[in-house]
């Protein structure tokens, strides 16, 4: 498929080690979550696996033919008679970004979240059917 495509990233393995090592304590943890993106014959639909997140912590724009899906996660915090003794999550985040190469109807794009699963439906722009049409000389 050529129509909707996702910005590579570049993977740096020691990035990921160093950050989780050397990060401060109240840093943002990013991630890159699992997409499926299927075509038919009036639109697209994406499938982002972003679990444990709600519709509150999801953000999805499209601008200038880019469709922005972003979401952050809050951490749980100690109150003030409560000390920490371990912890295993932080504050998670993600982004993603998909060209829309000028096919998508953008004022009709629609979202849904449920079960850990952000649904995105992109309808297809109409074309108007090309045809030829002769003109008489006078």
């Amino acid at each position: 498929m050529n129509t909707v495509v996702k910005f590579p990233t570049r993977v740096n393995p020691w990035e990921s080690i160093l950050n989780d090592v050397f990060a401060p304590a109240n840093s943002v943890k990013t991630f890159n979550p699992a997409t499926n993106i299927t075509e038919k014959e009036d639109g697209y639909h994406i499938a982002v696996v972003v679990p444990g997140f709600n519709k509150n912590n999801i953000k999805v724009t499209a601008e200038n033919d880019l469709l922005a899906i972003k979401g952050q996660l809050g951490e749980q915090t100690a109150t003030a008679n409560e000390k920490v003794v371990r912890k295993d999550f932080e504050l998670l985040a993600f982004e993603k970004s998909f060209n829309l190469d000028g096919k998508v109807n953008t004022e009709n794009i629609a979202a849904k979240y449920e079960d850990g699963i952000l649904n995105v439906w992109l309808p297809k722009l109409v074309q108007a059917p090309k045809f030829v049409k002769e003109v008489a000389i006078n």
